[in-house]
């Protein structure tokens, strides 16, 4: 911990922690475009996987609550039995 605490108070530390939220933003933005463009892929993956779950549920990308102009995190939808 002292080491962290240590990093943070460095220069590089310093900068580190002033961009480290817009590149989380900027990395999980990505990972939804990567998972909007294999969304097939997917969902034969998974359901080969579960084929008890087909028709149950699908996994779909959906508009962001917050900001509908982001893509946002995969969403299970279904049947809620």
């Amino acid at each position: 911990m002292k080491s962290l605490v240590q990093f943070y108070e460095t220069p590089t530390g310093q900068h580190f922690s002033s961009v480290e939220i817009e590149l989380g933003n900027d990395l999980g933005e990505a990972a939804i475009q990567l998972g909007r463009e294999h969304i097939a892929e997917i969902n034969k993956e998974f359901f080969g996987e579960h084929p008890e779950l087909q028709g149950k549920i699908s996994l779909l990308l959906l508009p962001n609550r917050l900001n509908s102009s982001r893509p946002t995190d995969l969403t299970v939808s279904g049947n809620q039995e």
